[in-house]
């Protein structure tokens, strides 16, 4: 976390362990627990939608397209890519000349 977000940031995670502490880092911590949801009688859906529509297509990309061949050693690297063509999702194709040719 140190290395990625910087100290004082609000930090929104779900509900893991593995983020207790964070307060002692430095950062401030929203806890959104999916189950403490359901249990209030709230859509737990709307949490974090956004992290698990993510998560969800990078798990489908990577079955589709590598065909269950994903190893340890690439993962960064397969990881990368699928932020580059998400993030380029709404990108029109460039169809011109390069300036100055």
């Amino acid at each position: 976390m140190r290395n990625h977000v910087e100290a004082g940031a609000k930090v929104i995670t779900d509900g893991w362990q593995g983020y207790h502490g964070l307060e002692k880092l430095g950062y401030v911590h929203e806890r959104r627990s999916q189950r403490a949801a359901r249990t209030a009688g709230e859509d737990s859906g709307e949490l974090l939608p956004a992290v698990h529509r993510v998560a969800s297509l990078a798990k489908r990309w990577l079955l589709g397209t590598h065909q269950g061949a994903v190893e340890n050693a690439h993962l960064t690297s397969y990881l990368d890519e699928f932020v580059f063509r998400f993030n380029r999702r709404h990108s029109q194709p460039w169809h011109g000349v390069l300036p100055g040719s």
